[in-house]
């Protein structure tokens, strides 16, 4: 074989090896940007599948009040008392508590005196503001209303800016309301009556989602099934409740803890999910650019080697002409 046809067959496999390598590289690249997308024996979901979200475990029931506040009036101060009679039980244990009897919305910017109604912190009277930023909670659960509707109609404001007021101090606190509860069938007194109860809760309800409060309904679990308080969960005839009651709080609240806790774990493993796929997705360009990257090169490669023979043989060829070889 010649030096010419040595050449030729060289240039042949330079052209065959680069072809491969493209051909190559860019399956590689399809196979990935197939499983990051979905493609051919590869589904979406499949691709995109979260890792399922940590199971909540009754420990982390326990705990979730930990970090929480519950402010309020008798009803409240009530079941503050419930839960210091069951003080063995981890769950009940937890909880921190500044209610008073007669605290309410309009009086807790009153003077500190005698006569005031702030709840007790650290042995005296303190602004509910004061009180919750003391106790380092972050997240303050807040039931009020029997004491107000008697006291005017702007109850829903007052609320709002109370809660206004703890953030002032509190700035990274988060709030939850909880629903009035009804009074006995018939025993309303005045403006203190279901239908306004009803009333007020459904306005409540309807601020906390506008403002990204929570809201738990405690006016239902309660009831009789016809709006009003249910008999055996009353202690005097009027509005105040039982330890039958306070026995149904204590499982709202844990199916409220377990709700809660659910939800934030399946949104943090949809996370992880959506970073997954995002990762994989960004391979897949990654390794599409450097096969076009790596085709180009071989590509110029070739022809400039084909340039080249092609020059240097008929170089050759002149030579040989002119001298008869």
């Amino acid at each position: 074989m010649t030096a010419m046809a040595g050449r030729r067959n060289g240039q042949k496999y330079m052209k065959r090896a680069a072809a491969v390598v493209l051909s190559g590289a860019l399956a590689f690249s399809g196979a990935v940007t197939a499983f990051a997308e979905g493609g051919p024996g590869v589904t979406t979901e499949a691709a995109t599948e979260a890792p399922a979200p940590e199971p909540v475990t009754e420990a982390d029931i326990n705990a979730f009040y930990s970090d929480a506040v519950f402010v309020g009036d008798s009803i409240m101060e009530d079941f503050q008392l419930f839960c210091r009679q069951h003080k063995g039980d981890p769950f009940l244990a937890q909880m921190t508590f500044l209610a008073r009897t007669s605290f309410s919305l309009h009086n807790a910017y009153m003077p500190i005196s005698k006569k005031s109604k702030h709840p007790i912190w650290q042995g005296e009277q303190r602004f509910i503001w004061e009180s919750v930023r003391m106790t380092g909670k972050k997240t303050v659960y807040m039931m009020f209303g029997q004491n107000d509707l008697d006291m005017g109609k702007d109850s829903v404001q007052k609320y709002c800016q109370l809660i206004a007021k703890i953030k002032e101090q509190t700035p990274d606190a988060k709030f939850v309301i909880m629903s009035m509860t009804y009074t006995l069938k018939g025993k309303g007194k005045g403006p203190i009556n279901n239908d306004n109860i009803r009333a007020f809760n459904a306005e409540m309800q309807a601020v906390a989602a506008q403002n990204g409060w929570g809201f738990i309904d405690m006016s239902t679990p309660t009831s009789d099934g016809a709006g009003n308080l249910r008999p055996e969960y009353c202690s005097d005839h009027y509005v105040h409740h039982t330890n039958a009651a306070y026995r149904v709080w204590e499982n709202v609240l844990k199916d409220y803890a377990m709700t809660t806790l659910t939800q934030q774990r399946s949104v943090a493993a949809a996370g992880t999910g959506d970073a997954t796929a995002a990762t994989a997705e960004t391979a897949a360009v990654a390794t599409a650019e450097t096969a076009e990257t790596a085709a180009a090169a071989a590509t110029a490669e070739t022809t400039a080697e084909t340039t080249g023979e092609t020059a240097a043989e008929t170089a050759a060829d002149t030579a040989a002409a002119e001298t008869g070889v």
